[in-house]
């Protein structure tokens, strides 16, 4: 039930918004991510299983307890302290405020809102500059609604939020060419959401500081590389380790990163997942650089390789591959709306037309593949009750 009534509201919303007035589109982008929110509202998890929203509940229900016996102040040094957001104070604001509701399923709703409409707000902004608004928005909504995990990015809170506000961020810094203090001290507060938004800010610096092609050669190189100088990294990092964000960060690499690591890939088959979906955009971005007609910013695209540059470095490290491919497929949204609105390409051989063409039907093949695999994990983890309330 949960399945069909996501795949029912995103036709919905693909049949409307491309042909509403354009005044009116944003207000049926709202509209349309207030329905998905109120969806997530009913996700509950399957008895037997546990997804991150079961620990995100708990932490829920020990706040309301601390603030109802000490008051809010204790709350917040117990979310900070004991539930160990110290690292990440901005998270821990969020799930405090959270808190201060009374039903979980807000926690949920409220996620599956934001991601959704900054999803939206993104793709909005790519179709204002195209030629063909309506076609442009249109694939865009596509896009993001096929690939999307809603079920997994909405109950695990963090991590898809902040890398869609992220990546949102970082195209309009790059694509307005300017550097706007507001944007980057949002970007860099995103870290302190969730942490693993470091290592993508700091590519993020690198890609706008650098002003050579062979310097981002050697800074790819190094990308590529990470596995091998991650200890380095790391050794560094724990000279400044009475820092609770760094402590995060320590502590997190425990957990997910080097031959030690013992929270790995859930199976080998999300592994696979993961790697067909990096092959496919990147499939997506070389025809876009060889075939599009619209460009976008230099450093965007420089910023866009650099993190398939490290998500390729990274592929031994299971999870933190994994969050760098999530990243990548929203970085990729103005690259499919580019090359499925445009209208006619410049080939000029027919063993290239046939290369274009098994291209394009092996970004479809694999755009169903992922919907219906998101559709099987959503009916196998999460089902629609009034429990949460």
């Amino acid at each position: 039930m949960f399945s069909l009534l996501y795949i029912i509201l995103s036709i919905c919303t693909l049949i409307i918004v491309p042909h509403v007035r354009r005044k009116y589109v944003l207000v049926t982008l709202l509209i349309s991510a207030l329905a998905f929110g109120i969806v997530a509202l009913f996700m509950t998890p399957n008895e037997g299983v546990f997804i991150d929203s079961i620990r995100f509940f708990g932490e829920l229900d020990q706040l309301r307890s601390v603030r109802y016996f000490s008051g809010i102040i204790d709350s917040w040094r117990y979310c900070l302290d004991k539930i160990n957001y110290s690292g990440v104070p901005i998270a821990g604001l969020y799930i405090l405020m959270i808190s201060l509701i009374k039903s979980n399923a807000f926690l949920l709703g409220i996620t599956a809102f934001i991601q959704i409409i900054f999803a939206f707000i993104w793709i909005k902004k790519i179709a204002d500059d195209s030629e063909n608004f309506n076609r442009s928005i249109f694939w865009g909504l596509f896009f993001f609604l096929a690939w999307f995990n809603f079920m997994a990015s909405v109950s695990g809170v963090r991590n898809m939020t902040a890398f869609i506000i992220f990546g949102y961020l970082t195209y309009i810094s790059f694509q307005e060419d300017k550097f706007r203090i507001i944007n980057w001290i949002m970007s860099f507060s995103l870290c302190f959401f969730h942490s693993s938004i470091l290592i993508f800010f700091v590519i993020r610096v690198f890609c706008y500081i650098i002003w050579s092609k062979k310097l981002n050669y050697i800074f790819n190189l190094v990308l590529f590389l990470n596995r091998f100088i991650q200890q380095s990294v790391l050794v560094f990092l724990s000279y400044f380790s009475n820092f609770p964000f760094i402590d995060q960060i320590l502590f997190k690499s425990e957990q997910y990163l080097g031959a030690n690591a013992y929270i790995g890939a859930t199976s080998d088959f999300s592994q696979i997942r993961n790697l067909v979906k990096l092959l496919t955009v990147v499939i997506l971005f070389m025809l876009y650089r060889k075939y599009s007609n619209r460009k976008f910013s230099i450093k965007y695209d420089n910023f866009f390789i650099s993190t398939v540059c490290f998500s390729i470095g990274s592929f031994f490290d299971y999870i933190l591959f994994g969050r760098t491919v999530n990243l990548i497929v929203f970085l990729t949204i103005p690259y499919f709306m580019t090359i499925f609105c445009q209208k006619k390409y410049t080939i000029n051989s027919d063993w290239k037309k046939i290369i274009f063409f098994c291209a394009f039907l092996f970004i479809f093949g694999v755009t169903v593949f992922i919907t219906v695999d998101n559709a099987r994990a959503a009916l196998r983890f999460v089902h629609l009750s009034l429990s949460n309330f």
